[in-house]
């Protein structure tokens, strides 16, 4: 997520510049994905015939319908030397002309930046064209590819698709592309085909706003302090919300409404009618930076984005919790003033202590990171920026850790230990030894350290420190077998077999491979999406060439307590028949583990006894959903235990689907990752329920069942 607010912030920027320099058009790279406004006014598109010059022609013309802009063109002399297609460049003739207007009063929107949003986001085809209006709101783009695009129009105020992006699917692994068009869903496209002009009406709708002043209980301004404007979305999750581009550059470089001015005084516009929630956040540190990051540190002072996401939260009206603040409703046009709050003095305290090795007690180099319960459905942008280094720890040589300034309240601490010295140099930010072949010849040179299990320790903090902690940490147990597949046929691509915790916490992960990965270039990209339960962030991809060819595996430091087992088969063809411990099934619920475990002789069998199940997925008005998720939960409750059974099907561009699939009965079942819990038990319970009045579908080996699945509204 840093890494994208990055490139948003570049895009900016080279937009800045390309307007200051009077350049017709800035092109830049495509931006930030985005979700849904309010219905938008009629816009009129009217293409004009492109008066072709004798440079434009040529013996083989390509003319592209709209509905072929997604497809590559190709003909032989697309073709490389050695047959390899090459991709053809969409045209980029076109021309667009249009005008920016008011929704309200119809007047111009004068001298404001607009940008044709690529409908697949970043990375989307060509450049991102963009222009300034002029005193009558008119503009003009030249060289414009062939694409389906979304205008954005970038002045202060206006409701952009930027304000719906859910930032939190995005940073949990979700698709850029596909987030952007679930954002743009209430914004009108426009086709353009690269060869001909187009005259095009935008209409600017004018958001609410938010406003008001933050003061410490003395009357003082609070100057600087964070704040953030939190929109309600299904489930009750809250996100922050991100009005336009200038919203971005303003988070980047400290500025704008995100954080209070020398009057205390902030303002929010172009805000998307619906409920929202104020969050201000001190700026602090609760931990000292490793050697590493304190360059870091330096650059997140100097830019004013430092400690942003810390733990010293107040919300609108004056209270501690996401649960206590007042709700906002907010209209289209509405201005709200007067939203004030107050920070209070209040006693802060600290948490501190030692981890050592459950074995010998002999001191253990650690991560430590701290998150506040409670407050999982609040989403704050300065954690994407951030990451966790204000929420993080590091154990020294002697293991001790400490965290400052936290108020009272009930925290989870993950404890990660370092594996080998150059992960405990990356945990403090030091990524130096990247590419140092004598650092790398010095580390293999040293004996191997006692590999420790990752563990999780909750705790309370009252009306005093806690100091003299320790957190033992033992080796976690071993889940060691092999996978076969039934009738001697030949191995799948890979097979990673992972065990999650029951905080769906990464336990440990292996693979077996039927592949030769030296010079692979890409990573494994499926094992995600089938399976709803766990956020792609969560699954650490076993690296190219580390899958045993024998069908071994072993899970080693598996963290104590119930696990799931879930295995991946890097295949459709295939599908998991059974795994297998000692006459114990391991996939028809959850494996109690203790540490100092070894479960040997696990046999995972396969088939490619698959069957086959096809058709089209529709809404309540019989009309095809195009690029969207339903999921196939087994209605037998014991390979429910398992989410290996589950699949995740997603439609093509005409609502259609196809899918290879383990032989027994499915639930259709609507999957919104807002709405469903996050704990083990109640997510459990909540697939329960849903399976009951699911529409069902048995699949047979060797068959192809057809299936018209329909999403009705509740």
């Amino acid at each position: 997520m840093r890494l994208l607010f990055l490139k948003i912030f570049l895009c900016f920027s080279g937009l800045l510049f390309g307007f200051a320099v009077l350049t017709e058009t800035a092109f830049l790279q495509d931006a930030a994905p985005t979700p849904r406004p309010q219905p938008t006014a009629e816009r009129s598109a009217t293409p004009r015939p492109k008066k072709k010059s004798p440079t434009n022609k040529t013996s083989n013309a390509v003319t592209i319908e709209p509905a072929l802009l997604d497809d590559e063109l190709m003909t032989t002399s697309n073709l490389s030397s050695n047959g390899i297609p090459r991709q053809t460049p969409a045209p980029a003739n076109s021309t667009v002309r249009g005008r920016v207007f008011y929704t309200d009063t119809g007047r111009a929107v004068k001298r404001a930046p607009i940008m044709l949003m690529s409908e697949r986001g970043i990375g989307g085809p060509g450049n991102t064209p963009s222009a300034l209006t002029d005193n009558d709101g008119n503009f003009q783009m030249k060289n414009v590819q062939a694409g389906v695009y979304y205008a954005m129009v970038n002045a202060p105020g206006v409701v952009s698709p930027m304000a719906f992006l859910d930032f939190s699917k995005m940073r949990g692994g979700a698709s850029e592309a596909e987030e952007f068009e679930k954002a743009a869903e209430g914004f009108e496209k426009i086709i353009i085909d690269g060869i001909t002009d187009l005259d095009v009406q935008i209409p600017a709708r004018r958001g609410g706003a938010i406003g008001g002043r933050v003061t410490y209980d003395n009357g003082d301004p609070a100057i600087g302090v964070k704040v953030e404007i939190l929109r309600k979305v299904k489930g009750g999750k809250f996100l922050p919300v991100i009005p336009n581009f200038g919203a971005i550059f303003a988070l980047m470089t400290g500025s704008g409404g995100y954080q209070t001015d020398d009057r205390g005084v902030y303002r929010f516009a172009g805000l998307p009618a619906g409920e929202y929630i104020v969050k201000v956040t001190e700026s602090a540190t609760h931990s000292e930076p490793g050697d590493g990051r304190r360059s870091h540190r330096e650059a997140e002072v100097m830019f004013g984005v430092v400690g942003g996401n810390s733990l010293l939260n107040v919300f609108y009206q004056d209270a501690f919790d996401s649960k206590s603040a007042n709700v906002i409703n907010v209209e289209l046009g509405q201005e709200i003033v007067e939203i004030n709050l107050t920070i209070p003095t209040r006693s802060l305290y600290k948490i501190e202590g030692k981890i050592v090795s459950r074995k010998d007690k002999s001191p253990v180099k650690a991560r430590v990171t701290i998150k506040r319960e409670g407050e999982q459905d609040v989403h704050s942008i300065f954690s994407d920026l951030g990451g966790r280094s204000d929420q993080s720890a590091v154990s020294d040589e002697n293991g001790n850790w400490k965290f400052k300034e936290l108020p009272k309240g009930n925290y989870k601490l993950l404890i990660e230990p370092a594996q080998s010295e150059n992960e405990y140099r990356e945990f403090q930010g030091d990524y130096s030894h990247y590419g140092n072949m004598a650092n790398t010849n010095a580390q293999n040179s040293l004996p191997p350290r006692p590999k420790l299990a990752k563990k999780i320790r909750e705790i309370t903090l009252e009306d005093r420190d806690l100091s003299e902690m320790v957190i033992e940490l033992g080796s976690g147990a071993t889940i060691s077998g092999t996978v076969v597949v039934e009738n001697n046929e030949k191995m799948p691509r890979r097979v990673v077999i992972t065990a999650f915790s029951a905080d769906n916490e990464l336990s440990s992960s292996d693979s077996v491979s039927n592949h030769d990965f030296s010079g692979d270039v890409m990573a494994m990209n499926g094992m995600g999406n089938s399976n709803v339960l766990r956020s792609s962030a969560n699954v650490m991809r076993t690296p190219p060439g580390a899958g045993a060819a024998d069908g071994g595996f072993k899970l080693e430091n598996v963290s104590e307590g119930k696990i799931d087992i879930f295995i991946h088969v890097e295949d459709e063809n295939y599908f998991v028949k059974s795994a297998r411990a000692d006459g114990v099934d391991l996939l028809s619920g959850k494996v109690e583990i203790k540490d100092g475990d070894n479960i040997k002789n696990v046999q995972i069998v396969l088939s490619k006894a698959v069957g086959t199940l096809k058709g089209k997925f529709v809404d309540e008005n019989g009309e095809a959903m195009k690029n969207a998720l339903f999921t196939l939960v087994p209605t037998d409750a014991a390979r429910r235990g398992s989410s290996t059974f589950f699949r995740v099907v997603k439609t093509d561009a005409g609502g259609e689907f196809e899918t290879k699939l383990a032989p027994m009965e499915y639930a259709v079942v609507f999957v919104e990752l807002e709405t469903i819990p996050r704990k083990t038990d109640e997510l459990d319970e909540w697939y329960n329920k849903a399976v009951k009045d699911a529409q069902k579908v048995t699949i047979e080996a060797g068959r192809t069942e057809n299936l018209t699945v329909r999403k009705i509204k509740k």
